[in-house]
């Protein structure tokens, strides 16, 4: 079964049900299989810890008391004897295998402790004591006994022989058997309420994420992600709510390019299809005035793409500026008087206006050029009813400040922050007759962020006209 085909949910609960099975698995196997040897390891260490403690107070006036007490406390017989197997401590519970001892019981014990490095341990079978004498009521009980050699203050060697039972394994089996069987059915119940916790905060909010997704992709750009929970999921909510807006706002601006450019293509094919179709059914009209408006019209769709091409390459790298140091008071005279020169017979006043002489910048100088047409172009498109647009220059903080400003109907605040976008255009009419493409203030954007050092921006209001400005650093003059 591949839990990555299967639904969130049921892949949480196969995962949580079978890590659940392993877990239980090594329970069984630990409180089953392994416990008769846990049990006999943990026994022989606490009989063997205790005969320590005898050990260390083996020379103590109280240690007949501290074997009694020690005796009672962990239900274990205690006997000391010395290398005669002559008894000189004993404290024996009820019934013990130990009072069943002769002396040379006891030396054989003490021997073989001796010959075993100093300790010796076995366990003695239940079915032993009635061969040892002894009546045991507790039939299956099984009876552990631990020999240790050591010496006192005056260098006696003495035995300290323990004796403690051990609890038959049918009864650890069945106290066992209930534990895990307890324990089994709590991780079960555990790990239901895991799942419906994790499948509550993590596979529902993603089921709805999806959903809401699968939404959008079938076209409804507009939907609204809704995601709570853990914060990576609260993430990729905000997330998808932000690529729904942006998709949203692609879709907005895919609609005005298709709307912009079929009617910037449309209108001056429309008149070249049409004036030269003129010009073919009536010789008469192969005019001056005829063929300079197939030229315009041809110019308008040549500026049309390559702005549009000029745009594309800025925005994906393609462009390499060549930059150099020029005076860019000089390159704003020319630009001013070439468009004074061609507009001044429509009743356009266009001025320059600094008190610099020069101002040096280091940029690239033809795109700072264009930079500067489109914004004079788009102040003049723009311009109020005195026809004037002002070029301003001059120095601010190090830098060099180019205003261009016209007295036309300006810019509602609220839509400042789309004029940089491309194919936007403001809905108030041009009061010149030529329409832009859409692009220039896209191109004043794109260009100005490859300098580095540079600012743009606009200062306008509804009513108050248009001040347009871009700032660069100055430089010194080569």
């Amino acid at each position: 079964m591949n839990l990555y085909r299967l639904p969130l949910k049921w892949s949480i609960f196969f995962s949580l049900a079978i890590f659940s099975v392993i877990v239980l698995g090594v329970l069984w196997f630990f409180q089953l299989a392994m416990l008769n040897t846990f049990y006999r390891t943990i026994k022989t260490s606490e009989v063997q810890q205790n005969t320590d403690s005898i050990t260390a107070v083996i020379d103590n006036s109280e240690l007949e008391h501290y074997i009694k007490v020690l005796s009672y406390r962990e239900n274990m017989s205690i006997v000391i004897i010395n290398n005669t197997g002559e008894i000189v401590h004993e404290y024996l519970r009820e019934p013990s295998i130990l009072s069943a001892f002769s002396d040379s019981e006891y030396l054989e014990h003490y021997e073989e402790a001796k010959s075993q490095d100093g300790s010796y341990l076995y366990f003695l079978e239940s079915d032993s004591l009635e061969l040892s004498g002894v009546d045991s009521s507790n039939v299956g009980v099984e009876n552990l006994i631990y020999t240790k050699i050591i010496n006192n203050n005056l260098n006696e060697e003495l035995a300290i022989i323990t004796e403690s039972s051990v609890t038959p394994m049918p009864s650890l089996f069945g106290v066992a058997m209930v534990t895990a069987v307890t324990i089994s059915v709590g991780i079960m119940i555990l790990t239901l309420v895991i799942t419906f916790f994790l499948t509550k905060k993590v596979a529902k909010p993603i089921e709805s994420l999806t959903a809401s997704a699968m939404d959008m992709a079938s076209g409804d750009p507009d939907i609204l992600f809704k995601g709570d929970g853990f914060k990576e999921i609260v993430g990729l909510s905000d997330a998808l709510n932000y690529a729904a807006k942006e998709l949203s706002s692609v879709e907005h601006f895919r609609r005005e390019l298709l709307a912009n450019v079929s009617h910037d293509l449309r209108t001056p094919l429309t008149l070249i299809r049409g004036y030269t179709e003129v010009m073919r059914d009536l010789p008469d009209e192969n005019t001056p005035e005829n063929f300079q408006i197939v030229v315009d019209e041809t110019e308008r769709l040549t500026n049309l793409v390559n702005d549009m091409l000029d745009l594309s390459r800025m925005q994906t790298g393609e462009v390499i500026l060549n930059f150099t140091t020029f005076d860019i008071i000089d390159l704003l005279d020319g630009v001013v008087k070439r468009h004074s020169a061609l507009l001044s017979r429509m009743g356009y006043d266009i001025k320059l206006e600094s008190d610099e002489s020069s101002l040096w910048v280091y940029a690239d100088e033809l795109k700072i050029s264009q930079v500067i047409y489109n914004l004079l172009s788009n102040a003049i498109n723009y311009v109020g009813g005195d026809k004037q647009v002002i070029v301003r220059a001059f120095a601010k903080d190090n830098r060099v400040r180019i205003e261009v400003i016209d007295h036309g109907v300006g810019i509602d605040v609220e839509k400042i922050g789309h004029i940089w976008d491309r194919y936007y255009k403001s809905e108030h009419n041009h009061i010149r007759g030529v329409v832009g493409t859409g692009l220039g203030l896209s191109i004043v954007k794109n260009v100005m962020m490859l300098h580095p050092g540079a600012i743009y921006g606009v200062d306008s209001s509804v009513g108050n006209g248009s001040k347009f400005y871009i700032e660069l650093p100055i430089t010194q003059e080569e």
